[in-house]
């Protein structure tokens, strides 16, 4: 895998221009496998040009073109696609379309994160597919053992989720949803602009309801109503309240961890917007 993944690197630089080039060639290993191993027949040209959005010092892959590092900071929310166009390698490519060519896509505030390194996350004692920071994990495991004895059932849908991991979700299901980019973001972070990214973030569910997993009906639930009053305790809150200014679509299962400095120094834009 690793080396046909190699192959594909090699094979996607031969086709750059010397500017676009040099752009990819300073992206990270892992950004260059995402663009590289995005949806089949669904290349854009934005995934060479200016896929990196200097946040500060905070690099991160999305599917932004010319945002320049002073127009991100002054507006981060915005996704710029001006050179967004289907390249048409075959005629098997589908219908899935990019945001209209010289149009601006709006990110429904979602925000650039960095993804963190793997190597200090850790297993959620309760569901060992689901990974996090370390001080996020324990206290999720401890405030769903807490919940257990009110005789309430947590479940938890995913946490940690890298940035390969994001362009596939966003891409692929917008994909089969014949959705475009803007609506997709609506209702799913671009990659690079996931909270989960961070290790911090988690969807949370009722399993004594799971119909109602990823939906807003979620709240209509026991487990949505002791997590709503105990959450605080545990260093937890609610990333996309009802309203909420950053304009993100109301999410009652995606819960945040800023019970420790780095975490809130992290969510402090995101804070701010709530």
């Amino acid at each position: 895998m690793v080396d046909n993944i190699g192959k594909l690197i090699s094979a996607y630089q031969l086709k750059l221009k010397a500017d676009e080039l040099e752009k990819f060639n300073r992206l990270s290993a892992e950004q260059k496998q995402a663009i590289v191993l995005a949806p089949i027949n669904q290349s854009y040209e934005e995934k060479s040009k200016g896929l990196v959005v200097e946040m500060g010092n905070n690099p991160s892959i999305g599917i932004t073109t010319d945002l320049t590092k002073a127009e991100a900071t002054k507006n981060p929310f915005v996704l710029k696609t001006d050179s967004l166009s289907p390249i048409k390698n075959d005629k098997k490519v589908d219908n899935f379309q990019a945001a209209d060519k010289n149009k601006t896509m709006n990110s429904y505030g979602h925000l650039p994160y960095k993804e963190a390194d793997t190597s200090t996350l850790k297993v959620l004692h309760s569901n060992n597919a689901i990974k996090g920071s370390k001080e996020a994990v324990n206290s999720l495991d401890k405030m769903i053992n807490e919940a257990q004895k009110d005789g309430v059932n947590i479940g938890v849908i995913s946490g940690f989720r890298s940035v390969n991991q994001q362009t596939h979700l966003f891409y692929g299901i917008a994909k089969q949803r014949h959705q475009t980019l803007e609506k997709r973001a609506k209702t799913s972070a671009p990659p690079g602009f996931s909270e989960h990214h961070t290790g911090y973030a988690f969807d949370l569910s009722a399993n004594s309801n799971p119909k109602t997993k990823l939906r807003t009906g979620f709240e209509q639930t026991a487990e949505f109503k002791w997590i709503e009053k105990n959450a605080t305790k545990y260093g937890f809150e609610l990333s996309f309240p009802k309203n909420n200014k950053q304009g993100v679509s109301y999410e009652p299962w995606h819960w945040r961890y800023v019970g420790n400095e780095r975490s809130k120094e992290i969510f402090k834009t995101a804070r701010e917007h709530q």
